[in-house]
């Protein structure tokens, strides 16, 4: 079972990747932060996200990926650190142990 700070540690690298998917399908779509938020969210809410300062809920996920015209499990894809297999999503990683 892992602790609460492994825990913790997951959930930031998730939010940092979830970031930086949305950063990555914004830029190539040619959208500002500013386009992206409106009406719904500020600027500062999404380069919050994309900065994997916070992590939104699953319904501004769902608007995001909306906007974006990906699929939410696009937003939440991931690389695993320690077996490199896109998202694998394994905790902890069969291979990482």
């Amino acid at each position: 079972m892992p602790s609460s700070l492994e825990a913790a540690n997951v959930g930031k690298a998730v939010a940092a990747r979830v970031g930086t998917n949305i950063r990555e399908v914004r830029t190539k779509l040619g959208m500002t932060q500013a386009q992206l938020a409106a009406p719904e969210f500020s600027i500062s809410y999404i380069s919050a996200i994309e900065r994997g300062k916070i992590r939104p809920s699953l319904k501004a996920l769902s608007i995001l990926a909306r906007r974006l015209d990906v699929p939410l499990t696009f937003l939440l894809r991931f690389t695993c650190w320690c077996c490199r297999s896109e998202g694998c999503g394994l905790f902890p990683c069969r291979l990482g142990s």
